[in-house]
Parts: structure tokens; C-alpha cells; sequence
């Protein structure tokens, strides 16, 4: 408990693109049991991935997807069911929002279809 404490600590901190804790975080999982480890990457990492995806904007015209990229680079860490919710509630709604509206007035369909396919 000592050790996952101050790795905790040491977490509050995280910002959205920085690997290191990610590097730092990779050895311990084999320390710690899966299901200690799973929940500690729960209460320490996961909100901070959470809130890079909802703050994430989505523009088609203009896409930043450095922190998409950074979220998934957790993919070996952190469960896969912990991802497919974390995408279901905080990207997918507003992605396919996005799509909707764009395709709701006259889009240049190639670009559309470029979007669509670079994700």
C-alpha cells in the first residue's frame, strides 16, 4: 500500500501527453496483482484520461489527435473494458454528432469519407 500511495501521489500530477508515468507505471504491473493494479490505473489514471476525452475537440477541418494517441498508449495497462466505456460515453456521442451535422448540409464527400476512414 505504501508504494501504490506515494505512485499515486506521484500521479496526481499527470498531464495529458506525458509518457514517463506510463514508463514508470509498466514494471509495477507485474508486481502488483492484475486485480490491484487494474483498480489502482482505475482511481489514479483513468479520470485523467476521461477528462483529456472529453475535453477533446472534434474538427474535422482541424484535428489534434496527439491525446487520442497518448490515451491509447495506456492500452497495455489498463483493461480493454475500462476503454470501450471510456469510449462509448465520452467520444463516440459526440464523433458521430459531429459526422451527423456534417453530413447535413452539403459536405465534400471525399473529405468526409477521408475523416471517416483516418479514424
Amino acid at each position: 500500500p505504501t508504494i501504490r500511495r506515494k505512485l499515486g501521489f506521484a500521479l496526481n500530477n499527470l498531464q495529458p501527453l506525458d509518457y514517463s508515468p506510463h514508463v514508470i507505471l509498466k514494471p509495477w504491473a507485474k508486481v502488483f496483482s492484475p486485480g490491484v493494479m487494474e483498480a489502482f490505473l482505475a482511481r489514479t489514471v483513468l479520470p485523467k484520461l476521461i477528462y483529456c476525452l472529453q475535453t477533446l475537440v472534434i474538427n474535422p477541418q482541424n484535428e489534434h489527435i496527439a491525446p487520442v494517441k497518448w490515451i491509447l498508449s495506456w492500452k497495455d495497462l489498463i483493461p480493454v473494458h475500462h476503454f470501450v466505456d471510456m469510449f462509448d460515453k465520452f467520444f463516440f456521442p459526440r464523433w458521430l454528432q459531429i459526422l451527423a451535422t456534417w453530413l447535413s448540409g452539403n459536405p465534400n464527400y471525399d473529405e468526409v469519407t477521408k475523416w471517416y476512414a483516418g479514424w
